[in-house]
């Protein structure tokens, strides 16, 4: 016995009125609205259907950029008077990855400053934006053992 999908609106004797539904009866029949529903819900929450660009992955360059810009830049960034070991240029990703002493590109564990933050001792303790997070660091690691590449909008030269 199959039943259709119908909405019906009903009046109980005191007057309050309430919708009931008659709901489909088959398993097939049910198994495909579920299955509808689901593939609906799939494509209108995927990154495509939506054009939504900030859930794209952002480029290696770009994210180790900005976790230098958020957890490093405080200490060692260009607006900072007197950069802790007079290192004041986080923030300008070709000049870092330039440098020689602190990267080894394609070497993470040949790099000084790799070391520094595998060890904890970078970020600072007492840093305002707080220690990295694995996730930050691995995306340094994986940035210099990637040669340490820049981004085409990021300028070049120490």
């Amino acid at each position: 016995m199959t039943q259709t999908f119908k909405t019906e609106i009903y009046r109980d004797p005191q007057g309050h009125t309430e919708m009931r539904f008659n709901f489909l009866t088959s398993i097939l029949e049910r198994t495909a609205v579920l299955s509808s529903f689901v593939f609906c819900l799939s494509s209108f929450n995927a990154p495509h259907a939506r054009g939504d660009a900030s859930t794209q992955p952002q480029p290696l360059p770009e994210r180790v950029q900005t976790i230098f810009a958020t957890h490093c830049a405080e200490c060692h960034g260009e607006t900072v008077a007197h950069p802790r070991g007079n290192f004041g240029y986080i923030t300008n990703l070709a000049r870092v990855a330039a440098d020689t002493e602190l990267i080894t590109p394609g070497k993470p564990e040949q790099s000084q400053l790799w070391q520094m933050i595998k060890s904890g001792e970078m970020p600072a303790r007492g840093a305002k934006a707080g220690p990295l997070s694995a996730d930050e660091k691995e995306s340094i690691r994986k940035w210099i053992e990637s040669g340490a590449t820049v981004s085409s909008s990021e300028p070049t030269g120490k």
